[in-house]
């Protein structure tokens, strides 16, 4: 969110396939996450129908990004306990449209 790309690099970027990951950890060192431990949603329990679409407001520019409401059909999957030395890579959004685009994430009590 803080590099300032040209209208040309901004095409470049967007004319080749990528992905946006996230990599999650504890860093704690000798403590494992006793509350609010992240989760996952399946991209198989998503329906574009839950998205709920908002707008970021930065001082040079607008972004969007998405909320999701609730829907019984979502199937969750948790890391609890987690150490410092471990960690989980996940995609959060996709450029390709023939695979799941999106990982919605939380943390939770």
């Amino acid at each position: 969110t803080g590099v300032k790309l040209s209208e040309e690099e901004k095409e470049e970027i967007l004319s080749r396939e990528f992905c946006i990951v996230n990599v999650w950890r504890n860093i704690r060192s000798g403590e494992a996450v006793q509350s609010k431990p992240l989760a996952v949603l399946d991209p198989d329990s998503l329906d574009k129908k839950d998205f709920i679409t908002y707008e970021m407001q930065y001082k040079e520019r607008r972004g969007e990004n998405y909320a999701l409401s609730f829907n019984p059909a979502h199937r969750w999957f948790f890391f609890p306990l987690m150490e410092k030395d471990e960690c989980l890579v996940f995609k959060t959004w996709e450029s390709r449209i023939d695979r799941p685009r999106y990982c919605f994430h939380t943390a939770f009590d």
